[in-house]
């Protein structure tokens, strides 16, 4: 697998409409997926907005993503259109790796190399991980898919503080509404 995380992918095609993903340098790209605008920053030269070329691209791409990820999790075969897709942007330049005064920097040249490296990540994820690592939370409510590399194999959740913690409170004030009855 990749020295980065899957959880690029991961985060790339989730459902919240807030996440923010942390890249390999730090930086942060945003998404908003709300009212069909997706604005990407880059790191190269500050806030650079995708174009609308790029934009539909991203699209595009998230959707062979998840439509892949969902046949894993299935265990179905993967539709030929979405792994055309996503092993062309696989094979793009992605991430740049410079050596500086500070040792190694990380960057992305364009929205085009990103996406290219979140396709890598995600044909690194789907060829190996194995049936049952990649799984959607176990709170009704949340629809967030993660990549579980628990040493057990058995987290439930997508984030213990968020939605692991509100199960936990909501058990406990089960059992105590049902011991005062």
């Amino acid at each position: 697998m990749s020295e980065f995380s899957s959880n690029g992918m991961l985060n790339f095609i989730g459902k919240r409409r807030d996440f923010n993903f942390c890249g390999p340098t730090g930086n942060i790209f945003s998404w908003d997926f709300s009212d069909s605008v997706i604005f990407l920053r880059t790191i190269a030269g500050g806030t650079n907005f995708a174009t609308e070329e790029e934009v539909i691209a991203a699209r595009d791409l998230r959707g062979a993503l998840l439509h892949l990820t969902y046949a894993f999790m299935a265990g179905e075969p993967f539709k030929e259109e979405d792994l055309d897709l996503v092993n062309a942007w696989a094979a793009k330049p992605n991430l740049v790796n410079e050596l500086g005064q500070n040792g190694i920097t990380r960057s992305f040249r364009s929205v085009s190399a990103y996406l290219a490296w979140l396709a890598l990540l995600g044909v690194e994820l789907l060829g190996e991980a194995e049936k049952g690592q990649i799984r959607r939370c176990a709170n009704p409510n949340c629809e967030i898919i993660f990549f579980d590399d628990s040493p057990t194999g058995r987290r439930k959740w997508c984030s213990m503080s968020e939605c692991g913690t509100r199960d936990k409170a909501n058990k406990h004030n089960r059992r105590k509404r049902e011991r005062n009855a």
